[in-house]
């Protein structure tokens, strides 16, 4: 066999191996599934907090937290950071991070809770809460008291707001949230009828300075420079902040004060606005002395010392309730405690009471008051008939005296408890405050109200 002929054969075979090569059926490697990860889904509401001691790396902290959680740069926050921080540094860095997120809050007396727990109890804590929902409206307004009535500037702010939505005063609001500084909340309230009417319903907390040692309040300040109210830019030490939000979501309220009506009480014969001057035709702190078995007789001897303070913890938890009908008839009364007493002896309450008006001693029981977390929310679920998958987020209001008498191993529960209330996954803020400004469906109004637990539920 010739080389040419062994060498042409080899030729023709590595031609044809690589003609079957080329031509031979491809078997496909099987493709691997990798299971891939659902996206997670964003919310709509979030909160964010912080302890931290430096306004900017608080507000950092703070905001990181809630933009993990949201879709994308909220509509609107709600900003809620105690009196220990520099409330003007709090605000600049919220603005300088989301500039163009429209902004509500004020300084909280005591700290916060949220969905993620309890930061009360130290010297100082932060909370904050975006929304950003589809088809939803928010208008924020402010106005400083210093240079004019209470009712004119929440009438400015009011009317500010509403433009900020982009709506004519003639589109009344589904809702309102209100932001006022101590002492204008019954004029805030007025200024909302003259301008919207009486049936826009209105939630919110005001804020006063209160000094804490050992968990207990030992003084109250009505008024202060470190506290505050926001709307957008603006800073108001004394003034009134509001937001109006355009929805066909529900917005809710329900507020209960837990207390037992004792069978001491009597008609008030003599009052101006929130001055208490007269009971049964006698002064009124000699009167509410008296229900008390004595606790105030300092005070009363000697009202041009008596201190908020003092009268505060003589009369733990006893204080004064005034009555009035729901609207099917039955018995409803709004709690109140005195928060100075005059050289004449009448007092000063923290809601309005008239001439005609039957007032009575209340009673409180810390454990019935700290379950108001579960009961209040529970209630306006089951009245406005909601479901818990439905809840978007809620705000919730705690009075701070009430809050007070909690012994200091029982306060860690309160955020559980609005967490069995409200469902595991619903973002909330909950503020000590020193009153509540509310719609009450039973009265079919709203009203300034105090020692209370009130809650807002936005929900589907």
């Amino acid at each position: 066999m010739s080389k040419k002929f062994v060498f042409g054969s080899i030729i023709i075979i590595l031609i044809a191996v690589g003609v079957w090569m080329i031509t031979k059926p491809k078997v496909e490697k099987p493709i691997e599934v990798v299971p891939v990860e659902k996206p997670e889904v964003k919310a709509e509401a979030a909160t964010g907090w912080s302890v931290k001691e430096d306004e900017v790396e608080a507000v950092n902290e703070a905001v990181s937290k809630m933009l993990k959680k949201l879709k994308g740069t909220p509509d609107i926050i709600f900003l809620y950071p105690s009196t220990s921080y520099e409330k003007e540094r709090v605000v600049k860095e919220v603005r300088r991070i989301l500039p163009d997120t429209k902004l509500l809050g004020n300084t909280a007396p005591a700290g916060v809770i949220t969905d993620d727990g309890y930061f009360l109890d130290r010297p100082q804590s932060m909370a904050i809460l975006g929304v950003s929902i589809p088809g939803v409206t928010w208008g924020v307004g402010g106005a400083s008291i210093e240079k004019i009535p209470p009712r004119e500037a929440a009438k400015e702010a009011l009317l500010e707001a509403i433009a900020d939505a982009g709506r004519e005063v003639t589109e009344k609001p589904n809702f309102i949230i209100l932001a006022p500084t101590i002492g204008t909340e019954i004029e805030s309230l007025k200024a909302i009828i003259e301008v919207v009417g009486e049936k826009v319903p209105v939630f919110g907390a005001h804020a006063v300075e209160v000094r804490v040692e050992e968990g207990k309040v030992t003084d109250v300040l009505l008024q202060s420079e470190k506290v505050g109210t926001f709307a957008g830019d603006e800073i108001y030490t004394a003034g009134i902040s509001l937001a109006v939000v355009y929805t066909d979501l529900k917005a809710v309220t329900y507020l209960e004060h837990g207390f037992e009506i004792t069978e001491k009480g009597g008609k008030i014969t003599k009052a101006e606005g929130p001055r208490l001057i007269e009971i049964d035709n006698r002064p009124a702190a000699e009167v509410y002395n008296e229900w008390l078995g004595g606790a105030l007789d300092a005070e009363v001897k000697n009202p041009e010392k008596a201190r908020t303070a003092d009268i505060v913890y003589k009369t733990v938890p006893n204080w004064l309730a005034k009555k009035t009908k729901t609207l099917a008839g039955e018995d409803y009364y709004f709690t109140t405690m005195p928060v100075a007493i005059l050289p004449d002896l009448s007092l000063i309450l923290e809601i309005e009471v008239e001439e005609g008006d039957e007032i009575y001693l209340a009673r409180g029981d810390w454990e019935i008051l700290l379950n108001r977390l579960i009961t209040v929310p529970q209630k306006a679920i089951r009245r406005f008939d909601l479901k818990k998958e439905n809840i978007i987020f809620a705000l919730n209001s705690f009075c701070g005296v009430t809050f007070n008498i909690i012994p200091l191993e029982e306060r860690p529960k309160m955020p559980l408890l609005l967490k069995e209330s409200l469902g595991e996954k619903v973002p909330f803020i909950s503020l000590i405050s020193c009153g509540i400004p509310i719609f009450i469906p039973e009265v079919g109004r709203n009203a300034q109200t105090a020692l209370s637990e009130g809650v807002l539920i936005f929900s589907r």
